[in-house]
This record gives structure tokens, C-alpha cells and sequence, in this order.
């Protein structure tokens, strides 16, 4: 469970890279504030703030994890990335056994929201400032010192589902996702096709199709009101 949470958490903050299609008078205005702010704050505002190009869209995605197996994927968002809800449906074979199951993960009011179909129980996280450490930092966030450290590189241009995606790579070091690697290619935020190399094992995810500005229902972005959340704590690294 906790490689689980890590490695959506990875997942997560090296796939959303914000749009940056500012004006200059928004970044005159913004550079004094994030000037006095930590790294760990602004990987916060890359988290919970708008980080998409577009407001809403549904992006339907597939991963294949080697010889194991494949998860599809259906990721839902509106008001540029502030409401998120992904589902998930794993359908693998280890040591011998199939296993197929439907999980969510919701991003809203500053947590992440994690359950299985059909089960009464599920996680919650608290995107919390402290609790994250500089090396996950969102890439469109990052000075060059930072981009050196984490080895992230620009890896040109690649064109998915009609869309001219920026492709960047990277390598973390962190002992907690020691030697972890990727690719990504990103447009407007949202990463089209991503690759990870962890723990032995590749993932390949690759978007199939794309549904720009749809509308949704009311109650799209709104929990399982039969799931208990107990909140998940992750200690900060010192």
C-alpha cells in the first residue's frame, strides 16, 4: 500500500506540470510572493492550484506494467486541476493469481482521496507543504539548480492524439524512491504518454483518448457517502 501511494504520488506531481501560457504582468505580479516561498510551498500550489492548461477535460488511459498485466485509466477534471477524480481498473497476474479490481483517487479540498469499489473503507491524505520534499517538485516549478539535481531534461517534442506534447525526463535519488526514472510527454499539463522505471519494474501509460471541456454532473467531483476515510500520515523528511 505504501509503494502504492508513493509511487501515485510520483505519478502525480511529475505528470501535472503547469501550464505556463502567463502574461508578463501575471508574472511581475507573482514573482515577489514566490520569491519568499519555500520549495515545499510552491510544490504545495503545483498540487492543490490550477495545473492544467485547459479547464476540464476526461482523459482515458492505458498502462501496461510489462508481463503483469494492464490498468486502464479514466481521469476526470474540471476547474483547471482544483477537482480530480481518477478510476482505475487493474487487471494483473502475480505469482500466479489474477487479480482484477476498480480503485479511485479523488484530489479535492487540499487531500487526496483513495478507495476501492465496493469497499467501506478508504485513505486520505492531506497535501501538506512539509510533507513533501523539494525533490518531487513539479517540473515547471523548478529552477535550473533543481532541474541539474533531478536530472530532469528536456526531450524535445512528440506529437499524441493530435497534440504537440512537451517529452522531459528524469531520475530521482531520493532513498525512498531510490533510482526511480521517466518520461513524459505533457501537453497543457496533462501527460498524454508517461514511462517509469521503479523498483525493477516498467510502466508504460499511454493516453487513448481525449475528451476536451466536457460537461459534468453535479455531484462528478462529490465522495462515496457509504466510504469512511481514515487520513494517512506521512512523516516529513528531516
Amino acid at each position: 500500500m505504501k509503494n502504492t501511494i508513493l509511487f501515485f504520488v510520483i505519478a502525480c506531481l511529475f505528470t501535472s506540470c503547469k501550464n505556463n501560457n502567463t502574461t508578463n504582468a501575471d508574472t511581475a505580479s507573482s514573482t515577489s510572493e514566490n520569491s519568499d516561498k519555500s520549495v515545499a510551498e510552491k510544490i504545495a500550489d503545483a498540487v492543490t492550484g490550477e495545473r492544467y492548461g485547459i479547464k476540464a477535460a476526461i482523459v482515458e488511459s492505458e498502462m501496461n506494467m510489462e508481463k503483469m498485466g494492464k490498468v486502464t485509466t479514466t481521469k476526470y477534471f474540471d476547474d483547471y486541476g482544483k477537482k480530480e477524480l481518477t478510476k482505475s481498473a487493474t487487471a494483473i497476474s502475480m505469482m500466479g493469481k489474477e487479480i482484477n479490481s476498480v480503485s479511485y483517487s479523488m484530489m479535492k479540498d487540499d487531500y487526496i482521496y483513495i478507495w476501492q469499489e465496493g469497499a467501506k473503507d478508504g485513505s486520505k491524505m492531506k497535501m501538506d507543504a512539509s510533507k513533501f520534499d523539494p525533490k518531487d517538485a513539479n517540473f515547471d516549478k523548478l529552477t535550473q539548480e533543481m532541474k541539474d539535481k533531478l536530472k530532469i531534461k528536456e526531450e524535445g517534442s512528440e506529437d499524441i492524439l493530435g497534440k504537440t506534447c512537451k517529452v522531459i525526463s528524469f531520475t530521482l535519488d531520493d532513498e525512498r524512491a531510490k533510482g526511480a526514472t521517466g518520461k513524459t510527454a505533457v501537453w497543457k499539463g496533462i501527460a498524454l504518454k508517461s514511462e517509469f522505471g521503479m523498483l525493477g519494474h516498467t510502466m508504460l501509460m499511454e493516453a487513448k483518448k481525449l475528451d476536451e471541456n466536457p460537461s459534468f454532473s453535479a455531484n462528478q467531483f462529490e465522495l462515496p457517502a457509504d466510504v469512511t476515510f481514515k487520513e494517512l500520515n506521512i512523516p516529513a523528511k528531516h
